[in-house]
Formats: structure tokens, sequence, C-alpha cells
């Protein structure tokens, strides 16, 4: 059976196509900082019933250490999976943040000319990423099930007088192997180089992916966080772009993936971040910023039930982030 389907590229009567989040402006015409909502509440129609919404609750701009004049910044992002239609779920996430300088920059402008004089561009100013929450790859809800795998063996030839072989009767010896596969819901993040002209890392990537043989769906919440490198003075705003991807199933991804390409799937604006402008937290002081332990602001939430055989290894895991925690 042949499925065929329409896909409309123009932008009336496509829900997809709107799908930007822009910043508020104040009543100079410029954009306002720190917006809360990063991506993903203004999709509607059936776009909103599968999509990843991003949050920032968190932002601190302060130095390295006590009596450092490097500048840095803490961001925390918050992501949830809406998933408002039973029969789908979200095989994998892919969230991605990179960071670049924008506009002057400020107390640092009269180097960034002198440099600009000698060739340097604008990439020198980006934020770097330090440190990130989660890095590197955790597995969790482990399950195993067992594969088993067929080898067949044929001989047909007959060895008679002499040095003639004859054809003979096929005579057949099966195998199995049995294997014990284990499957896991995964989480990464990495520091990543994104653009041309960077040796350093100027973005985070998390990624998500289910526990395949359960089908368990990634999980519903991630909270991140992200230590941000500045130069010395620069205290010029910066520009934060998110960009999420995910699978949900060959239809939909190929959906996706054909707006996108088309360009009737706009991306989010960028998020515009000030140091001049600061948010205040008693649990990160802004004049030791590297000091706070990203790990303890890490939290994942999975709200799809497990199967019998990996309910043991939650509470294991659970009592290991609660150790970490403490």
């Amino acid at each position: 059976m042949t499925r065929e389907f329409d896909i409309i590229l123009g932008e009336v009567n496509s829900e997809e196509a709107r799908f930007r989040l822009n910043n508020e402006y104040d009543e100079n015409g410029d954009p306002i900082p720190h917006r809360e909502w990063t991506t993903g509440i203004d999709r509607e129609g059936s776009a909103a019933k599968m999509a990843v919404k991003g949050r920032m609750p968190l932002v601190v701009h302060g130095f390295e250490s006590i009596g450092s004049k490097v500048p840095y910044t803490l961001v925390i992002f918050e992501w949830s999976t809406e998933r408002l239609q039973l029969n789908k779920r979200f095989r994998e996430v892919t969230i991605e943040v990179s960071f670049a300088a924008h506009g002057t920059r400020r107390e640092a402008e009269p180097e960034a000319q002198r440099l600009r004089t000698r060739g340097v561009g604008k990439t020198h100013w980006d934020p770097e990423v330090v440190a990130i929450a989660p890095d590197g790859t955790s597995w969790y809800h482990r399950t195993t099930h067992q594969v088993t795998e067929k080898s067949q063996l044929e001989l047909d030839l007959v060895v008679s007088f002499g040095q003639y072989v004859n054809a003979g009767p096929k005579y057949y010896w099966e195998r199995g192997d049995c294997t014990e596969v284990t499957d896991a819901i995964q989480v990464s993040g990495n520091r990543v180089a994104v653009g041309s002209g960077h040796n350093r890392p100027n973005a985070a990537r998390w990624v998500m992916l289910e526990n395949a043989s359960q089908r368990s769906g990634v999980p519903a919440f991630l909270r991140t966080a992200v230590l941000l490198k500045r130069r010395p003075k620069d205290d010029g705003q910066f520009l934060g772009t998110v960009n999420v991807s995910y699978r949900v199933s060959p239809f939909h991804d190929f959906k996706e993936t054909l707006l996108k390409a088309t360009g009737r799937l706009p991306k989010d604006q960028p998020v515009v971040f000030d140091p001049q402008i600061s948010m205040t937290h008693p649990n990160f002081p802004p004049s030791d910023l590297a000091s706070v332990a990203l790990n303890r602001e890490f939290q994942l939430i999975s709200l799809e039930p497990l199967p019998a055989s990996s309910r043991g290894e939650e509470e294991e895991v659970n009592e290991i982030v609660a150790d970490e925690a403490e």
C-alpha cells in the first residue's frame, strides 16, 4: 500500500510555519535582555501537541573568583517535552545553545577596535563555554532483553572412491546464539564549537535518547546549567541562539525537515544577554561563580511508567543522585 500526502509549504494554513519566538522591546526600541521563555511556547494547533519548551529561570553575571577580573556568566535552563498525543512519543531530543558577541564591547571597546585593525574578527569576543551540567554521558532506567540469532550450515558433497566428489543429499546444522542486550535512557552533554573561526567551545549541546526496546520516550524534564567565560573588561551584550530538534515518527520528522529546508520553519530569535543587568540568588555569589557546583543544578524527571525489571535500578540511581547532591 502506498501512502500519499500533501504538505503545504506556504505560510498560510501551516501551523508549523508559525514557530518564531520574538524578544520584547522597551520604549526605546531595544530588546529586553534575559527573556524567560527561549523556545516552544509559540507553537499552535497540532504542532503544540508535540513540542519542546525551553525556559531560562536564572542568569547571573559576575566574576570567576573573589578578587578576579575575569568576567563570568552563569545560566540555568529548563527544558520540558510537551507530549499531548498519546500515540506519539519523543524518541530523541537534541538541544543546542550557542553564544556570540553582539554590538559594542563597552568598557572593552578600545581593545576591540585595536584588535580589529589587526584583522581580529568579532568571534574573538564570543563567550567561551567553560563548564556545563550535565557533562558527559549517563544512562538511566536500564533494561535487558534476549535476542536469538540463528546461523545455518549446508553440506551437499559426498566423497566417493578415488579422487571423485559427487553431489549428495543436503544436510543442515542450525545453531542458535542467545545474546543479552541492555538498553537504557541516555542523556549526554558536550561543549562544542559552532560556526567558523572558533577554536574555543562557544556552545552547549545536550542529547536525550529513549530506551528503544521499552519505547520509553525521553525524560519529560531536563534542567541544565552553563558557565561562560568572557574576555577581560568585556561587559558588552551577547546573544544565545537556541536550536531544538527531535524525532517523533518518520512522517513527523520528514515534515519538520522539509519545512526547515524550504525556510518555512523560522528559528526563534536569539536571547539577549546583558552583563550590566543581572539577577541575584543566595546560592550563586556573583564574585565567585567558578565555585558553583553545576552538577547540583542538573535535574532529570521521567513521567513514563517503568518495567518492573528496572525499578530497582531506578531507586539505586536516585540514591546516587541524592548522594551527589549532598
